[in-house]
Formats: C-alpha cells, sequence, structure tokens
C-alpha cells in the first residue's frame, strides 16, 4: 500500500526536486512497492515499478545529480536493470566524476584497466584512482596499493606508496586490505617484512577472514610480531580445523606436538582426519608421531617409514625465510650478521628440548655487534635472565639501548619500561612515552597499552582522556586484553566517554576471561557495591575468588589504587 510519505515524495520529483527524484528511483528499483501473494500481480507491479525507477533515475541523473550520475553508470556498467552499455556507463561516469564522485572517479580508473571501452592506460589510470583514493574511497585506495606493490608496466613498484594507500584502505576496515597487507609484510617478499604490524591487520582481518587466522596462528606459534602464545595458535588453528581445513588440522597437530600437556589423543584425531580428507603429509606425520601405537600399525607390524626423519620443516608452520643449515652456517662464520642471528635463534629456539643458549650467545655476540637489531634485544635478554652468560645489568641496558635505537619495536617498549619505573636507569617519563610511541607506531600491539596510559594520566604528555580512549578502543578491538581492561575501565568510570556499565561490563569480562587480574577485581567491586548493576554478593566473591587464586601481586596499571578497595571473604 502507497503510503502519504511516498505520495508526497513523487510529488517533489513531479515538481523537479533531483533529490526526491533519485529518492523516488532507488525505492522503485531497490525496494519495491509490492507486498501481495498474487504471482501474475506481482510480476506487472514490479514491471511499472522498474519502468517508473528508470524514469526518474535518468531524470535525476540528467539534472546533475551526482549520486544519480553514479547509480545509473553502474547500472549500465554491470547491465542491472538497463541493458549493458559501457559506452554509457562511461558517459555517466565522466559526468559524476567531474562532479567529485569518488565512487565514478575509480570506475573511469577500471576502464583505463579493463582493455574495453577505453584504450588500456595505466597512467590515466591511476590518476583517477588517486583522485578517488584522496577523497577516501578505499577500493581506489586498494587498486593503487595493488599496482604500487607489484607494478604494472611502465610503473614501477614502490613500497612506500603501496604502504600509504594500503593503510589507507585498512584504517577504514577494509578486509581485503587488512588481509593482503597482513600477508605481504608476513611473507617479507613483495614488501620488507614486519611481523609486528603484520600482526596488527591480521588481528582485524582475522574476525572474517579465515586466510588471515590461519597466518595469525603462525605469528603467535613462533611469538613473531606478538608474544609467543602456542595456546593461542593452537585455538586459532582448531577454528579452521573445525571448519574442515586440513593443513590447519594437521597445523593444529604439530603445535599441539610442541605443546605440554596436551593430549596425545587429539593430535592422533586430527592427523587420523586430515588424512582421511586427502592431506598428503598427514599420513606420513601420524606414522612418525605414533610409530609404537599398536592401534595404528598392527602388534607385529613396524613404521612404515623405518627411518628416522632429520627434519619435517616442509610441513611445519612457517612464515620466517630462513637459510638452510648449511649456508647458514657457511655465511655466519663469514661474518654476516642475518646468518649469526639466524644461527643463534636456532640454538635458542629449539622444539626440540635441545636449546643450547652458550652456542646461542656465541652467534648473537658478533652479530649484534654488527649492528643486527634483533640479536642486540635478544642478547639483552640473555644477559638480563643470565641465559648462557652470567646476569649483567649493564650489557643488558646497553644492548637493549643499542637494540631500540636500532628501531626493534620490543627493545624500544621494555626500555621504555625501565624509563617508566626508574628501573636500572633512572626515571624520566618523557623518555618513556617517546619510546612507547616509537614501538606502538611500528605496530607493536602491546605498546599501545601504554601509550594509553601516558595520555591517560599525563605521563610524559599532557594528559588527553579522549586520545587515551581512542587508543584503548583500538587496543581492545584488536583482542589486547589489557586495552580491553583499560577500555572498560573507562566506560565504568566515565572516563574520556559517557560512562555505560552495560559497555563497560562487556569489556570487563572478555578481560577476566582471559584472567586479567584488576578486570575480576573491578568486576568484584561493581558487583559489590552495585555499581549501575544490581548488587549481587555471590557474583562479587566469585570474582574477588578468582582474583586471588591468580596471586595478589600488585598489577601494572592500576591495582596499587584500587587493592584497598577488595577484600577476599
Amino acid at each position: 500500500m502507497i503510503d502519504e510519505a511516498f505520495i508526497s515524495l513523487r510529488k517533489k520529483a513531479e515538481d523537479g526536486s533531483a533529490d526526491a527524484q533519485y529518492e523516488l528511483a532507488v525505492i522503485l528499483l531497490d525496494e519495491g512497492m509490492g507486498d501481495g501473494d498474487d504471482y501474475e500481480l506481482e510480476s506487472s507491479r514490479r514491471s511499472k515499478e522498474l519502468h517508473e525507477g528508470s524514469h526518474w533515475l535518468l531524470q535525476a541523473a540528467t539534472q546533475g545529480h551526482r549520486d544519480a550520475q553514479t547509480d545509473l553508470a553502474k547500472r549500465y556498467y554491470f547491465g542491472i536493470d538497463f541493458p549493458e552499455n559501457l559506452v554509457k556507463a562511461h558517459e555517466w561516469f565522466q559526468k559524476a566524476a567531474e562532479s567529485g564522485s569518488p565512487e565514478a572517479q575509480f570506475y573511469i580508473g577500471e576502464m583505463y584497466t579493463g582493455d574495453q571501452v577505453l584504450p588500456y592506460d595505466i597512467e590515466t589510470a591511476i590518476e583517477w584512482y588517486e583522485r578517488s583514493a584522496q577523497l577516501g574511497f578505499q577500493w581506489a585506495q586498494l587498486a593503487l596499493f595493488d599496482i604500487y606493490c607489484h607494478g604494472a608496466d611502465l610503473i614501477e613498484a614502490d613500497e612506500e606508496k603501496a604502504l600509504h594507500w594500503g593503510r589507507k584502505a585498512a584504517e577504514q576496515g577494509n578486509v581485503s586490505a587488512q588481509l593482503s597487507l597482513g600477508k605481504l609484510l608476513f611473507e617479507g617478499t613483495v614488501l620488507s617484512r614486519n611481523s609486528y604490524e603484520a600482526a596488527f591487520w591480521l588481528h582485524l582481518a582475522a574476525d572474517v577472514d579465515d586466510e588471515a587466522t590461519y597466518y595469525l596462528a603462525v605469528l603467535y606459534y613462533h611469538g613473531d610480531g606478538v608474544n609467543r602464545d602456542t595456546n593461542k595458535a593452537a585455538e586459532l588453528f582448531r577454528s579452521l580445523a573445525r571448519k574442515g581445513d586440513t593443513e590447519a588440522m594437521v597445523q593444529l597437530a604439530i603445535v599441539l606436538s610442541h605443546t605440554p600437556g596436551a593430549s596425545r589423543e587429539e593430535i592422533k584425531t586430527w592427523l587420523l582426519t586430515a588424512g582421511d580428507l586427502g592431506h598428503v603429509h598427514a599420513r606420513e606425520l601420524l606414522e612418525e608421531q605414533f610409530a609404537d601405537d599398536e592401534s595404528l600399525f598392527g602388534a607385529s607390524s613396524k613404521n612404515p617409514l623405518q627411518r628416522i626423519i632429520p627434519s619435517y620443516d616442509e610441513f611445519q608452520v612457517s612464515g620466517k625465510e630462513l637459510l638452510p643449515i648449511e649456508q647458514c652456517i657457511a655465511r655466519a662464520e663469514a661474518g654476516d650478521p642475518e646468518a649469526q642471528f639466524q644461527l643463534g635463534q636456532m640454538f635458542e629456539d629449539s622444539q626440540e628440548g635441545l636449546t643450547d643458549y652458550l652456542q646461542a650467545v656465541k652467534w648473537y655476540q658478533p652479530a649484534a655487534v654488527g649492528g643486527h637489531a634483533a640479536a642486540q634485544w635478544r642478547l639483552s635478554l640473555c644477559y638480563q635472565k643470565g641465559l648462557g652468560v652470567c646476569p649483567d645489568d649493564v650489557l643488558a641496558t646497553h644492548y637493549l639501548k643499542l637494540s631500540a635505537e636500532g628501531g626493534h619495536p620490543e627493545a624500544q617498549l621494555q626500555l621504555g619500561w625501565q624509563y617508566f619505573y626508574g628501573s636500572v636507569v633512572d626515571q624520566d617519563y618523557m623518555e618513556a612515552f617517546r619510546l612507547f610511541k616509537k614501538s606502538a607506531d611500528q605496530w607493536n600491539l602491546n605498546a599501545l597499552v601504554w601509550l594509553g596510559h601516558c595520555y591517560q594520566y599525563g605521563t610524559g604528555v599532557d594528559a588527553d582522556l579522549e586520545k587515551a580512549f581512542d587508543i584503548y578502543s583500538k587496543a581492545a578491538e584488536l583482542g589486547i586484553v589489557s586495552g580491553q581492561f583499560k577500555l572498560g575501565m573507562m566506560y565504568s568510570r566515565g572516563w574520556g566517554v559517557r560512562q555505560h556499565m552495560k559497555t563497560a561490563l562487556q569489556w570487563l569480562k572478555l578481560a577476566a576471561d582471559n584472567e586479567h587480574k584488576s578486570a575480576l577485581m573491578e568486576l568484584g567491586r561493581i558487583y559489590l557495591e552495585g555499581d549501575g548493576v544490581e548488587h549481587c554478593q555471590w557474583r562479587a566473591e566469585l570474582y574477588f575468588r578468582r582474583a586471588a587464586e591468580l596471586g595478589d601481586e600488585p598489577c601494572k596499571f592500576e591495582v596499587e589504587r584500587q587493592r584497598a578497595w577488595y577484600y577476599i571473604r
């Protein structure tokens, strides 16, 4: 039934309003007014709606309505409600583009690369893409990202421009850009490898993209760009395995085989399932892992491989471009810092219980002297913890500073902590803030929360609660547990945002589910005091008890200020 609002809209269209004409066209073409059950009547009505909608769309476009022109061009381009006609599509795209439509500008760029109506001309295409991208159209930004990543005809690859446009699209939530950035920065072939930034974008894309989830699991497995967490890696691989991804099943089995306390039955189940579904290497891995299992080979049978396989590197989770061991040794002995660093890693990160810190330090030392920032970071940790060397705070800080100056994000974060707390070095909040920012600017997720903390309390920088809120929001959405806690606190107290206890509880519970002690204690306080929720003694005691079970060591952010509020019954 046609209502009065629709009649009024049609009247405005008939009186010549381009806005009304376009709005009416969209309703008739894309939404329709029919709601009956009579098929023939509905078909006739729909035909009339399409005819009238097309009329009004043409009228609005002819009057210079930019959105109508773009819409009409797209319908000609794709053959929707209008016969496909690329000549007319280009004509209307051109009109809309000249009126400033970023979408139309993008499509003109596409037509110059499609070898259809317009002659192929990548340089003109880029001009149109850039006009569109500068107005914020994410698909034009993504097109430029792809062109500058790989190059095109006379256009050379340009990493700086590729990253600029890729990040612009990714920041708008374009999952294709987030995934592509994450993969390319992870692989380090097209773009310079940056596991920290890769983890940043893959975290965002993983919510909706399985491939991003896979790559993110790899990073967690290696502790590459994120804190090493084999349980998190297993969780991510398991989510894909349950969807039938056989490669994820095999990788999950490998991760579990290196995880203390993991179920051998689960490992066996995933390898059997992957093998049954056709994964080429699942059976080999199964036979290697369970060579003595009679249920697999029978009481009198032997492992069909009958040999010790020296390495399953081709099957294992990878992502780092590692040199073959012989080549790595030769280059390390010849003085190559990267090879020396990789050799040191092999001795330190052995997954077979063969860790040799003495050998690791032996190779980290020359790499660090050669200016290798990651080697300086690892060597600093060895001196801090006394791994392969006698503990030495002076040398640990020396190499930590060299690594931070060399741009290593983890070193910058740790050195920032030292300046923040005045441990080993003199307390200097401004220097701490500078280091936190440099680390966060390099996509170190953990540094984000510390940067927000500085803005929240005016530590080393002018206090800015709104900026702190924005930073905590980003960290929380990326799955950083301390960021979820801090964001929950902002909503709970109304700091930098309007107080909203429902949202506060959502974020605090997410952090509490990951055993964040301060989040547990804050939830206990909220339920004990009935702060925005109904008072519930048993819930409060439950949260307090869970916090107590995790130990009462002061939490890094706010526990000192809150400790007096909580009482474990």
